[in-house]
């Protein structure tokens, strides 16, 4: 699904897509098609669901590109700043600096840091703690992994810190978390 993290993933752009009542129908008509498959579990239901969920995402991406929406390839300020976020989540299990993925996207810290804010509203390093949390919560789902394991393969030489980082970020230990959330 890399394709579309540059067309519809990005957050640079509008987040929100008016639908006529012509596109409205085909994507309730492709959730239908999701829920029935999910509800009779057929053979290769799984792979139906992904196929009429992709359609699903070509649509948007047809919608966004005819809407107007942001041409990121065409801006140098967003393509940096979906750079940067694609980047990140490369990196997720390094602890990383600001200035290391300036110098990877070929420009300075203080460049990245105005077209973060301008672009993403936010700042390069609250991007990087924002997005290894959201890591961190994406892992935390999948319960056959231990938190142990989580911590290790987000860059955490100890499990301690992975928990006081976890907590300083959402105010939850990873235990609390998926015990209140999942």
């Amino acid at each position: 699904m890399d394709r579309f993290s540059l067309s519809i993933f990005s957050e640079i752009g509008s987040s929100c897509l008016v639908l006529s009542d012509e596109d409205a129908e085909k994507i309730g008509l492709l959730a239908s098609f999701i829920e029935k498959e999910i509800q009779t579990k057929e053979s290769f239901y799984r792979e139906q669901v992904y196929h009429y969920f992709q359609n699903i995402l070509f649509l948007i991406e047809r919608l966004r590109k005819t809407e107007g929406s942001i041409d990121i390839e065409s801006n140098p300020d967003h393509k940096l700043a979906a750079g940067f976020k694609k980047l990140v989540f490369e990196e997720i299990q390094h602890f990383h600096g600001v200035d290391y993925f300036a110098e990877k996207l070929n420009t300075n810290s203080k460049k990245l840091t105005e077209i973060s804010k301008s672009v993403l509203l936010d700042t390069p390093a609250n991007i990087i703690k924002q997005s290894r949390i959201l890591e961190a919560k994406r892992m935390l789902s999948n319960r056959s992994i231990s938190i142990k394991e989580i911590a290790f393969s987000l860059g955490f030489d100890e499990p301690t810190y992975f928990t006081k980082y976890f907590k300083k970020g959402t105010g939850f230990t990873p235990k609390q978390f998926q015990k209140e959330h999942l």
